[in-house]
């Protein structure tokens, strides 16, 4: 059975993070110390290069992407830069944003890196970083001819390539 945007907006609230994968209801489990305090600081650095600076917005989840009718995904942060404000409702972003950043746990690795990659290249949003926060490392992808490719892996800074933004990561590990 494929589960849909008005499928979704039915269900109840349960505290868990629910996902649409191509139509395919995905549950997970909740993050480790590290992977909220890694989430912390790099929402914060954020805030301060990107709002601060009036460049666009941040939001850390629970915040739905609507991709599609079939794709609602809830990335650990989401940037939208300020040309793509207007596709943010009261609930929702309607469409791709500029940034998606996810920071991988045990429960969800796999998928940041398969399914969850495939589907932000299909819906092409144009930045894509895995945090890996044990390991104290950034994976930086970059969409180019429809596709991701790996920009670099970060440990001491990231410059965002879809805005002038460029990160401490000492101040996230």
């Amino acid at each position: 059975m494929t589960i849909t945007w008005n499928d979704y907006l039915a269900l109840p609230e349960n505290g868990n993070r629910c996902e649409i994968l191509d139509g395919e209801p995905v549950v997970s489990p909740a993050p480790t110390f590290c992977h909220q305090r890694a989430l912390g600081q790099l929402h914060r650095l954020l805030l301060e290069q990107v709002d601060d600076a009036g460049l666009g917005t941040v939001m850390l989840r629970p915040f739905d992407v609507k991709l599609s009718d079939v794709d609602i995904v809830e990335p650990d942060i989401v940037v939208v830069l300020r040309e793509h404000l207007r596709r943010l409702e009261p609930k929702y972003l309607d469409g791709p944003p500029d940034l998606a950043v996810e920071i991988l746990s045990p429960g969800t690795a796999r998928r940041d890196r398969g399914t969850k990659m495939e589907r932000y290249r299909l819906f092409s949003i144009p930045e894509y970083w895995i945090v890996d926060a044990e390991a104290r490392v950034l994976e930086q992808f970059v969409l180019a001819d429809r596709d991701y490719r790996l920009s670099g892996r970060r440990e001491i800074s990231v410059a965002m390539h879809v805005a002038d933004v460029r990160l401490d990561l000492g101040r996230v590990w």
